[in-house]
């Protein structure tokens, strides 16, 4: 099924068919153990699950690389996308904070912040965001990266929504990174490299769709994973081969 039309389900259903999906949604990241690609799609299933949150419009997910840089993971759209980039280019704004500091950052109203991150502030404005909400991805007191979720509506995130998203990221961390002693501090560099390199890779491949057919990031991203799954490939395998341009989607 596809991201959007998995996600306007997601909204719609009852409220106890929504916990179910949702139940699914741990499932699935509690298993992505995997490193490149696997870890990549899970995080990308977290944002578009994050969404059915109440109050939550889009979702975005930054996590650290072996250099300390903070780098765009997934998002649930082109906009969430912006917003996130944004952050780490300017230094400043709400999941940037919320990584370093390892604490929850939650911004009802976000017109009324003044001049706390007036970048980021200006441009959320401008993409009709209200409100924001940054959960910590936190494993054993070390946070590896942060999850913003961002509303169209003053108010509209609440400490039901907080206790939410973090089991999501808590649970997220756990399932892609699993990491049970200190000596597998390589191992899980490692993996969140191959991760990093893999959304590089799959970023690439959706602006290669969507210049040849001129359709949308979200559009481009939807056209590389049905044909990855028809052909029973990576994700990453087919996003290669339409950047080496051996493959014409």
């Amino acid at each position: 099924m596809a991201a959007s039309r998995r996600h306007a389900y997601s909204r719609e259903m009852p409220s106890i068919l929504r916990e179910t999906w949702l139940g699914s949604v741990f499932v699935a990241l509690a298993d992505a153990d995997a490193p490149g690609a696997a870890a990549t799609q899970a995080l990308h299933q977290l944002a578009l699950a994050a969404r059915s949150i109440d109050g939550v419009a889009e979702a975005g997910i930054l996590l650290v690389d072996d250099r300390g840089s903070l780098e765009v993971m997934a998002s649930s759209s082109a906009r969430a996308d912006m917003l996130e980039m944004l952050q780490i280019a300017d230094g400043h704004g709400p999941c940037v904070d919320c990584y370093r500091t390892g604490e929850v950052v939650h911004i009802a109203d976000l017109p009324a912040t003044g001049d706390r991150w007036p970048v980021f502030a200006r441009s959320a404005r401008i993409l009709d965001v209200r409100g924001v909400l940054a959960v910590p991805l936190r494993l054993r007191g070390e946070t590896i990266g942060a999850m913003n979720l961002f509303s169209t509506e003053v108010d509209a995130l609440s400490h039901h929504a907080v206790a939410r998203a973090q089991a999501l990221a808590d649970v997220a961390t756990m399932g892609i990174l699993q990491s049970r002693t200190t000596g597998q501090h390589g191992i899980v560099q490692a993996r969140l490299q191959a991760a990093l390199e893999s959304r590089v890779l799959i970023e690439q491949a959706k602006g290669v769709i969507s210049g040849s057919r001129a359709i949308t990031v979200d559009d481009a991203f939807r056209v590389l994973r049905e044909h990855a799954r028809s052909h029973n490939q990576r994700l990453h395998d087919t996003a290669r081969l339409v950047v080496d341009r051996r493959l014409v989607l």
